[in-house]
């Protein structure tokens, strides 16, 4: 369902490109949106669910014309947060189902201030993940992941994790971030913070099955119970990189990664990253597009089950 704009018809009281013109256009668009966003009723904004080829997720409403990335759901899925950026200033929105009904999107409100990247809903559904950037006194930023805790409607104490970007995390309460290695050559790798008796460990960066050595790994999503792994990189004979997942053979030991992308059948052209899965482990999101400017997709999450190890079924 997308929404067209409806410019309301011309007065003698409304003249060709004057401002209050243009204002009120606005305000009849804003409330249009809002209006019909208020019909929508049920878990994903009221959308059919997707096949087996992945969909823009919710056109005109979570997909629009800006850059829009890092969708993260709670786990009543009656939260939806995601990133969008307009006009190179970047915003976390959460849409809100209340009674039943979809409300938003709002920006998310924090108790302290500062540039945070996209969030990430941990699976006990308290606390929300973010890399927090800062300028250091010789002009370079600084990444920092911080949990913070809900409280009421807004989301304070944040606890620092250490560095890092794009997080996200099992049941159990272990980090999987995006590891900067070299920021001037935009290369990462996939590490880990361990969380033991209640507190996080130094990270540690997984092995070469993950981080092949000479190709940048970035934006992981950790399966809640640890069994698998997806992230962005480009492998050798990958022209365009993409999505890839490993599946966890036990302890730190991992499969090759394989081309998801190629295996969802993504546009040639595309880019696709920072995937997610849903709560209830039926949909694989992800953002898809040209560099700078991406839309959110889905696909039905059986392929991961197709493309699980025998011997891990």
């Amino acid at each position: 369902m997308r929404f067209e704009v409806i410019m309301p018809k011309r007065t003698s009281s409304c003249r060709p490109l004057s401002i209050s013109c243009l204002l009120i256009c606005m305000a009849f668009a804003i409330h249009g949106q809002q209006t019909d966003l208020l019909k929508l009723t049920g878990p994903y904004l009221g959308q059919n669910p997707p096949g087996n080829t992945p969909e823009v997720f919710a056109p005109g409403i979570i997909s629009t014309a800006e850059h829009e990335f890092g969708i993260s759901f709670s786990m009543d899925l009656k939260e939806i947060y995601l990133k969008r950026i307009t006009n190179g200033k970047g915003k976390n929105l959460v849409f809100s189902n209340e009674n039943n009904k979809w409300q938003g999107p709002e920006e998310v409100k924090f108790e302290v201030a500062g540039i945070f990247g996209s969030l990430h809903m941990t699976p006990d559904g308290h606390h929300l993940l973010a890399n927090h950037i800062t300028t250091e006194a010789d002009g370079n930023l600084q990444s920092t992941i911080v949990k913070f805790s809900r409280n009421n409607d807004t989301w304070g104490n944040p606890v620092t994790i250490g560095p890092g970007m794009r997080a996200t995390s099992t049941g159990s309460g272990h980090i999987y971030v995006t590891h900067v290695l070299d920021s001037r050559k935009s290369l990462g790798a996939i590490g880990r913070y361990r969380r033991v008796d209640d507190k996080y460990e130094n990270i540690e960066v997984l092995g070469e099955e993950i981080n092949q050595p000479g190709f940048s790994n970035a934006h992981p999503f950790i399966a809640p119970d640890e069994s698998y792994l997806i992230f962005d990189s480009q492998r050798e004979g990958d022209e365009h990189g993409g999505l890839y997942i490993s599946f966890n053979l036990g302890g730190d030991s991992w499969s090759k990664a394989i081309n998801l992308s190629e295996k969802l059948h993504s546009a040639k052209n595309a880019h696709d990253w920072y995937a997610t899965i849903s709560p209830d482990g039926k949909n694989l999101f992800f953002s898809s597009g040209e560099r700078g400017r991406s839309d959110i997709y889905w696909v039905s999450a059986k392929i991961i089950e197709e493309l699980r190890p025998k011997e891990l079924k």
